[in-house]
Formats: C-alpha cells, structure tokens, sequence
C-alpha cells in the first residue's frame, strides 16, 4: 500500500515523502514531510475509510477528513488531527477512531467497522 520512502499527494497537490508507517488496528499512522520544506505530515489512514472531495473540516473530533493519492495512484481515505492534540502514538490514534466509529454509527447507523490486519506491501 504505502511504503517508506513513498511519495504521496495531498488535497492540496502537495508531495510529501514517507519516512515511517505504523500499522495499527484500524489503519496506518503515516508521517512525513513536504518535499518543499514547508512542515511535516502526519495522517491515519483507517482501513475502511473511503477517500472524500475536498475536505471536511473538524470531521468527528479529527482536524480534517480528506483523501490521499499513493504512488499507485489509489486515493485513500485518511483523517488528521490538531496540532495541539496530544494523540502521538498508534494506538492513541487507533482509540481515537474506535470513537469515531461510535459516533458515526450514533450519527448514521450505517459504518460497520472492525479491527483489519494490514499489510505494509
């Protein structure tokens, strides 16, 4: 799927470089940085989350909700969090979209997710 050294697409159209994937029990905790120097990256890419136009703002408690382009060309669904968020582990991440599974569900009724294996190829 992702690999580090990958180069990916923001929204916004923006490479940034892959420097670590961490597999957890809803999807990938990517980070990074943009290759024009700018800032670092960080995103949760759970499993079952599909790739969204544009971007939602302050989506369920995470930042932003949005997609990304892998060096496939595959789009992925990925959400971030807030800057000052203290979430900086995967697990920290994982907890948090087990929440956003419940409130999607208390919102919808329609998001049936569950613990995925992933594989990093």
């Amino acid at each position: 799927m992702v690999e580090v050294g990958d180069e990916c697409i923001n929204k916004d159209h923006r490479v940034l470089t892959i420097t670590s994937v961490l597999p957890g029990v809803y999807g990938l905790l990517l980070r990074g940085y943009y290759v024009d120097g700018q800032c670092t990256f960080e995103a949760y890419l759970p499993a079952e989350l599909l790739p969204t136009e544009g971007i939602k703002w302050g989506w369920h408690g995470w930042s932003d909700y949005t997609a990304l382009t892998l060096p496939s060309g595959a789009k992925v669904g990925m959400v971030g969090r807030h800057w000052s968020d203290l979430r900086n582990s995967v697990s920290d991440y994982d907890a948090a979209w087990k929440r956003t599974i419940k409130a999607m569900k208390a919102e919808e009724g329609v998001m049936q997710s569950r613990p995925t294996s992933i594989r990093m190829n």
